[in-house]
């Protein structure tokens, strides 16, 4: 099955006219794998058709390319026309409840294990410095070269697909309240897909799939994380699809937490750390989501710093395409007079299926 991730990947290759010098003057400095790149040079080499036919071709297990390409406009946004042809258009934006899209800022490209990777950096502004940017994507690329998302959480019951078939990123910077030039913190989501197989369902045959979001507050300029909720979602497609899993369950207030994706396949489970922090369950099985809200205690490591959460859910399909929805919210805090908070519009992933 072929298959593919949010990230791109050009392990061994160099492309004319790609350098791992900073477009951007006086900003971050590089690592020798993160590579910059524009918009322009990036149609121009066909990059998503190189990675693909790379990812296609790749027998190799555990392994992450070495490269990591970021591609912009300097600060502009990407056009449609540049996003339709630099990724597959799988994803798609929905306004939130403001009736706000965001902007796409960058693409990241990279390839774990074979598996295409494409993130996405959100910004609800027209024009960006690009130096937060990049020093977040840096980070995100980071995660990706230590295979954080894919090995640090073990499955403690091998899944029928032990790989994820398509994973994505989406990154939005949260902008304060008052001071809408300010940063206050990025929401990042790293989402893997598995295609589990097929089971019966009400004598029908359907595909069953998991999603494992990896979910990451990331406070800077001197916020703290002060909430944070996330929205994974098959609501607006039942009866086509229909939610039998998800995890956590129940409002936590421990300080590990487990998940445990069950039902039609062997069960997929995974815990994370959720020290100082409470998470309040308020998903619906019926209705066809999972939604989480965490609160911080200002002041503590989790709060400071970037943490990570990682939901799940998992899914049956009845017929055609399967879709999923996933939104988030972010409140990050300074003092009195300096808050950002931002509910991100909803991202839609459609993939191939029945």
């Amino acid at each position: 099955m072929k298959k593919f991730l949010s990230s791109m990947v050009l392990a061994g290759f160099f492309i004319i006219g790609v350098s791992s010098q900073t477009m951007f003057a006086d900003s971050v400095e590089s690592p020798s794998w993160f590579k910059e790149i524009s918009v322009e040079e990036a149609v121009k080499t066909n990059i998503d058709e190189f990675v693909q036919g790379y990812a296609s071709k790749s027998s190799l297990r555990n392994v992450v390319s070495n490269e990591y390409y970021f591609i912009s406009n300097n600060g502009e946004p990407l056009d449609k026309n540049e996003l339709s042809v630099l990724t597959d258009n799988s994803v798609e934006q929905l306004p939130n409840e403001d009736g706000k899209i965001s902007n796409v800022i960058a693409l990241g490209k990279s390839s774990i294990n074979g598996v295409v990777k494409t993130d996405y950096y959100f910004s609800e502004m027209e024009f960006n410095e690009m130096e937060s940017f990049k020093e977040n994507a840096i980070k995100v690329a980071t995660n990706s070269q230590k295979s954080e998302y894919a090995r640090t959480l073990t499955n403690t019951v091998t899944p029928m697909s032990d790989a994820p078939n398509y994973i994505d990123t989406y990154s939005w910077a949260i902008y304060d309240d008052i001071n809408p030039s300010a940063i206050g913190g990025y929401l990042n989501s790293t989402v893997e897909y598995y295609k589990q197989g097929k089971a019966i369902s009400g004598g029908k045959t359907v595909s069953v799939w998991d999603m494992k979001s990896f979910n990451q507050t990331e406070p800077i300029n001197g916020y703290q994380t002060r909430q944070a909720s996330s929205r994974h979602s098959v609501e607006a497609y039942v009866p086509d699809e229909k939610m039998i899993s998800y995890g956590p369950t129940g409002d936590v207030g421990s300080s590990t937490v487990e998940v445990s994706l069950t039902g039609g396949v062997p069960t997929l489970t995974w815990a994370f750390n959720s020290t100082n922090i409470t998470i309040s369950d308020q998903s619906s099985m019926s209705q066809g989501f999972g939604k989480w809200t965490l609160n911080y205690v200002l002041g503590t490591t989790n709060a400071k710093s970037p943490y990570t959460y990682a939901p799940g859910i998992r899914a049956i399909n009845f017929s055609g395409e399967m879709k999923f929805q996933h939104n988030h919210f972010g409140k990050f805090y300074k003092n009195l007079s300096a808050e950002a908070t931002e509910s991100t519009p909803l991202v839609v992933k459609r993939l191939t299926d029945l």
